[in-house]
């Protein structure tokens, strides 16, 4: 039985956004995408790690499309949301980068 997709939130996406700016824009970490996907597990118990990592890799493509730059080495997935897109420019907005 395939396991059930999931329907992410804006408030969802929103964290995962926030906690990505503050860790690989405004930090510079060096931690890696596992480290980070264990991070965001403990914020969004109910969400899948993989479907984390597809959304850490979502905001990823989408701070190369601003030309932001940050500090995790991942491959970026081109296949985001609008529902994301919006949450990154609520994001940086709120953050002023």
């Amino acid at each position: 039985m395939a396991a059930i997709k999931h329907r992410w939130t804006l408030d969802e996406d929103l964290k995962c956004c926030r906690m990505y700016l503050e860790c690989f824009v405004l930090k510079k970490s060096s931690m890696d995408i596992g480290q980070f996907v264990s991070l965001l597990e403990k914020e969004l118990p109910n969400i899948q790690p993989n479907s984390l990592k597809m959304k850490v890799q979502n905001i990823n493509q989408i701070l190369h499309e601003k030309g932001l730059k940050d500090t995790l080495k991942t491959s970026p997935l081109a296949n985001y949301s609008q529902q994301n897109l919006k949450a990154m420019n609520v994001a940086l907005a709120e953050m002023g980068l």
